[in-house]
């Protein structure tokens, strides 16, 4: 098998002659060739000329091999063999391909596997592919090759059912949650004939979370998420994998609290929420869990641990994630409002949006948390918070992004209508 300590370049990708095979063991011991030619007693011209021929005599094969220590087939691997070489290789390290060159040496290599009508190779490959657009975000590419890539293998169960449970989350990433659902149970028939379990972990854990958003307001069905969450738990072999499976049970318990108002489910909740702090190593999972204990203590009245709770989110978070932190904002915002304490709501989105290095990228997070401090003015009629917030919307249209910005002047349009809405009414009541 052909190893490479380096993500493949583009000119990695091509079937080596057996010569060029040679000199590349034969440098990878000796200075030189003509240092290797003169300790077989070969003068070092017919070394070239055995390197450029076809066939080679079989005593110069018999100097090579004792020499390097090494069995021919060892030094010269067959065309079918440099190929499975490579696949395995990109397959193996599949996440270090994100950047846009990457997806040239991808279907380069995917080509080669075509040309030798490798076909599990060639699943390999579109997974590989799948992958990379996955990565990218572009689901729809992501799922159309991990199509493909399941639909070309019939017995490697391993293969059938890690691709399987990686595009059910696909489709749960688009928010089909339909199509997730039928795939990860149309994966279910392979379990048995699984050589390797440690992929059942991300399969119970994945159809979790799957059910787990699909009956959010059921308190009888979300019940298969937790049940889906304790299986997972059985088959976790990494702290992490305990404490997102714990945790998860623990959101299960928050859900079913917010639909059936009880108490006692929200302690189950915390509970789990805290035994996963135990567990979680990262200070990034732990400030998951923080956001989500924040959450619990919001639903439950404790504003003052919530707020407690949310400022730890925000510290063991740091600035690892962009993204997250804009989620707890949305958090954050809900507590200070219900505290009846707005006035440091806009400060600190200031304060996130100078973290920001590129807008594009961040802009639904932004939009996110801009419309949950919209949607909270309305309700509690907060007029000083939704016009700082509109002065801060004004000086974020920059013209640097047509769709960026029109999304900006919809929030202002809404604070806008809302505010106008407020006056009108507090007006009528002769406020």
């Amino acid at each position: 098998m052909v190893i490479f300590m380096d993500k493949l370049k583009f000119k990695d990708i091509k079937i080596k002659s057996q010569g060029k095979q040679i000199k590349e063991k034969i440098l990878e011991k000796f200075n030189s060739l003509d240092e290797f030619a003169n300790l077989i007693d070969l003068y070092p011209d017919s070394l070239r000329r055995y390197l450029r021929s076809a066939k080679m005599p079989n005593s110069f094969k018999l100097k090579l091999v004792n020499k390097l220590n090494m069995g021919y087939d060892e030094i010269v691997l067959s065309d079918i063999q440099q190929i499975t070489g490579l696949v395995e290789n990109v397959f193996e390290n599949i996440e270090a391909y994100r950047d846009e060159k990457d997806i040239k040496v991808l279907k380069r290599l995917k080509e080669l596997c075509l040309e030798s009508n490798m076909s599990l190779e060639i699943a390999k490959m579109n997974r590989n592919i799948s992958i990379y657009y996955y990565n990218k975000k572009d689901m729809g590419f992501a799922i159309e090759y991990m199509r493909w890539a399941i639909g070309g293998v019939k017995n490697d169960y391993d293969f059938l059912v890690s691709s399987m449970s990686l595009l059910g989350l696909m489709y749960f990433f688009k928010h089909d949650y339909s199509k997730s659902k039928d795939i990860l149970e149309k994966a279910e028939v392979f379990l048995p004939k699984l050589k390797d379990n440690s992929m059942l972990f991300y399969y119970y854990y994945r159809r979790g979370v799957l059910y787990s958003c699909m009956y959010a307001e059921d308190p009888e069905k979300i019940e298969v998420s937790k049940k889906m969450f304790v299986e997972a738990l059985s088959f976790a072999k990494e702290n992490f994998q305990l404490g997102f499976a714990i945790m998860n049970i623990g959101l299960v318990y928050g859900k079913q609290g917010i639909v059936c108002k009880k108490q006692d489910t929200f302690q189950k909740a915390i509970k789990y929420y805290n035994e996963a702090l135990e567990i979680f190593e990262e200070d990034f999972n732990k400030s998951v869990v923080y956001n989500n204990l924040a959450d619990v203590y919001k639903l439950i009245g404790n504003y003052e641990k919530a707020l407690h709770y949310i400022k730890q989110a925000f510290k063991y978070l740091g600035d690892k994630d962009i993204s997250k932190s804009f989620i707890y904002y949305q958090t954050y915002v809900q507590i200070k409002i219900l505290k009846g304490e707005s006035k440091q709501i806009i400060e600190k989105l200031k304060e996130l949006l100078e973290r920001v290095d590129d807008f594009f990228i961040y802009k639904d997070v932004i939009i996110a948390g801009i419309k949950t401090i919209i949607n909270y003015g309305k309700i509690y009629e907060n007029i000083e918070v939704l016009q700082e917030l509109d002065d801060l919307i004004v000086k974020l249209v920059k013209g640097s992004d047509e769709e960026y910005d029109k999304e900006l002047k919809a929030c202002s349009w809404d604070i806008k209508v809302i505010l106008d809405n407020i006056i009108q009414g507090r007006r009528r009541l002769g406020l």
